[in-house]
Formats: C-alpha cells, structure tokens, sequence
C-alpha cells in the first residue's frame, strides 16, 4: 500500500518547497524530511504532456483551447516522479475546445 510522507523539493534558484508524496514502489526505500528532492522529474513530465497535447491542438486549430489535468507527486526510488495514472488505470485529463461561428 502507497503511503504519503512530506518531502521537501528543490525548485532550482534556491528554492525548496514542501509537498505531500506518495511512496511508489519500494517501501524500503526511505526518504527523510532532511532530504532535498529535485523536482526537475516532475516539471519534466508536465513539459512532455503539454507540449504533446499543444501539438494535437495546433492541428485541430481551435480558437480557445482549455487543458486542464491534475499530476500526483510521488517518491520512487529515493527521487521525486509524477504519479498521471494510478492502479486503477485512469487518468484525468479535461479539454474543452471552441471554435467561433463563422
């Protein structure tokens, strides 16, 4: 079973924040609140599925786009990882696009 710690995660520029976040994987693989996690992984995972979805949106040509969706943090194997999809297989992903009459 995945249990919630608090972590603390470096932004770069000196930066660090606290977060809640899972642990996937390995139990046994302890992480202190004295340990400064990189959150580079997580803002990694965001870049690829955004600019994944802006290029099926530049496709489509909409003239408003909304994407919204929500990302877990998770600790795995000592580092910060973002958790899209769960066990049970579902993600949430929400995109409303418009296109002007005429």
């Amino acid at each position: 079973m995945d249990t919630v710690e608090v972590v603390k995660a470096d932004l770069g520029g000196g930066r660090i924040i606290h977060l809640e976040a899972q642990t996937v994987g390995d139990p046994e693989m302890d992480v202190g609140i004295r340990d400064v996690l990189s959150f580079k992984g997580v803002v990694d995972t965001i870049e690829a599925l955004t600019e994944s979805l802006m290029n099926a949106l530049r496709t489509a040509k909409p003239d408003k786009a909304t994407l919204e969706f929500g990302v877990d943090i998770g600790v795995e194997s000592g580092a910060l990882t973002s958790v899209i999809v769960k066990g049970t297989g579902t993600a949430t992903v929400k995109i409303t696009l418009e296109w002007s009459a005429g």
